[in-house]
């Protein structure tokens, strides 16, 4: 399977998600997959990739909702509402993004039971 992880943008998450992402990918090529991994906050893929998309990046790929649904996107998420930032406002508005997308999306990954429990 050919798989693309999606990180954003340096610049919007300060670093540190590469080399987690670089671990993951060492894992799955091990396993016979074929993966790249992209920080961009706008990616775009091949036909016939699987997008893993982090879950800091979900918020900014809304409007593609359709077109990841179709290619099969697989959301993983380490931080539920992290990208939210302090205001309850903004934080109201990444999980209304959430509560749209995730249910579209092929698979939800939680790296955690603590992850888990506050996506149910």
């Amino acid at each position: 399977m050919h798989i693309a992880f999606a990180l954003p943008g340096r610049a919007d998450t300060g670093g540190g998600g590469l080399a987690y992402a670089e671990a993951m990918a060492a894992g799955l090529r091990a396993m016979g997959h074929t993966m790249e991994v992209t920080e961009d906050d706008d990616p775009v893929w091949a036909p016939g990739v699987v997008p893993v998309i982090d879950g800091l990046l979900l918020p900014l790929l809304l409007p593609r909702l359709e077109a990841l649904a179709q290619a099969g996107a697989v959301a993983l998420i380490h931080h539920a509402l992290a990208r939210a930032g302090r205001d309850a406002g903004q934080r109201a508005e990444v999980a209304a993004a959430m509560r749209t997308m995730l249910p579209r999306l092929r698979r939800v990954v939680a790296t955690s039971q603590p992850v888990a429990d506050r996506l149910m």
